[in-house]
């Protein structure tokens, strides 16, 4: 999954939006994305800017944002909105648009995670998907019903070049080595999601001790 070219399609849906007049990127400094961090400016009378937060989520459909010490959440309490971006692997030319006010995200979290601190559990990760999910690791999913706006997308990102017969049956023969290609790659993806940078910048070295 490209994250950097979904979340180009994504501002050039922004762009042609309905109700947006102007979309820049506030995106800067050592670790942040290029298009994670927009401002948007409507159209009408009032021409509000509004600050958004873009998550593209893999095929867990989680998100997650990280709680300060002081009870503020990184990047959350500083937006307005939070755009969500989701690819399947089962479909991964649709991408699903969900806009959400950062009121429905910070309650989600935040409900989270007081149900962990009930549970002596306050110190781990918060990931929570739009669809309802079960656990108390989970407590405040299944808030896509509050969507502001939606919309699925095409993206026909697959145009890399063929590879030849060679190629190919050495990936597929390191694929079926016992599924460890998968299980990396999927590791990856939950680390790339979680620090906000390309998978393909992240190497994980793996020591058996005896």
């Amino acid at each position: 999954m490209d994250q950097g070219k979904i979340r180009a399609k994504i501002f050039e849906w922004l762009r042609q939006h309905y109700d947006v007049k102007e979309v820049k990127d506030l995106s800067s400094g050592s670790g942040v994305p290029k298009l994670s961090r927009l401002e948007v400016l409507e159209v009408g009378a009032a021409g509000a800017r509004l600050r958004y937060a873009v998550k593209i989520s893999g095929n867990s459909g989680r998100i997650s944002f990280s709680r300060e010490s002081t009870g503020t959440w990184k990047l959350l309490s500083e937006v307005d909105r939070v755009l969500y971006g989701f690819v399947s692997r089962d479909n991964p030319n649709t991408l699903q648009i969900k806009v959400f006010s950062q009121s429905t995200i910070l309650n989600a979290f935040e409900s989270t995670y007081l149900e962990l601190e009930k549970q002596g559990q306050a110190h781990l990760p918060i990931w929570l998907s739009p669809r309802r999910e079960e656990g108390h690791r989970f407590f405040g999913s299944g808030f896509e019903d509050q969507a502001i706006t939606e919309t699925t997308l095409e993206l026909h990102l697959d145009e890399t070049p063929e590879k030849s017969d060679e190629e190919s049956g050495e990936k597929t023969s390191r694929a079926n080595t016992k599924g460890e290609l998968g299980i990396m790659e999927h590791v990856k993806e939950l680390l790339a999601e979680h620090i906000g940078v390309d998978p393909k910048k992240i190497e994980i070295e793996i020591r058996i001790r005896p």
